[in-house]
């Protein structure tokens, strides 16, 4: 295993946060499935779409909250857009039973 690869390894535990499972690839690489992945790919394809002209540069995944019979998963982003960079707070409903997406909220975040 190259030098690269093995910080990259060491990177993803360390910020990869709730790990559920992780899976070997037929070429050794390590894919990480966590239960909130699905929800924060779609968490930066909302804010991309809300705010067009900016980078995402990174995100957080600050949990999930159970209420009857939806879950909200909570996320929140960091985006840069020219020289001004802002947070933006993603918040998606989810059906508790089906899994399936009821509403997405993307606000900017108030500094």
């Amino acid at each position: 295993m190259t030098w690269t690869k093995s910080v990259f390894l060491i990177f993803s535990f360390i910020f990869a946060g709730d790990i559920t499972s992780l899976e070997p690839m037929a070429n050794n690489q390590v894919v990480i499935q966590d239960g909130y992945a699905k929800w924060g790919r779609l968490a930066v394809k909302s804010a991309k779409k809300k705010f067009p002209n900016a980078q995402m540069v990174d995100y957080r995944y600050d949990g999930r909250v159970d209420k009857d019979k939806i879950a909200i998963e909570q996320f929140t982003l960091w985006a840069k857009e020219g020289e001004e960079e802002f947070g933006v707070i993603v918040m998606i409903e989810v059906d508790q039973k089906t899994n399936k997406l009821i509403k997405i909220d993307v606000n900017k975040k108030l500094q």
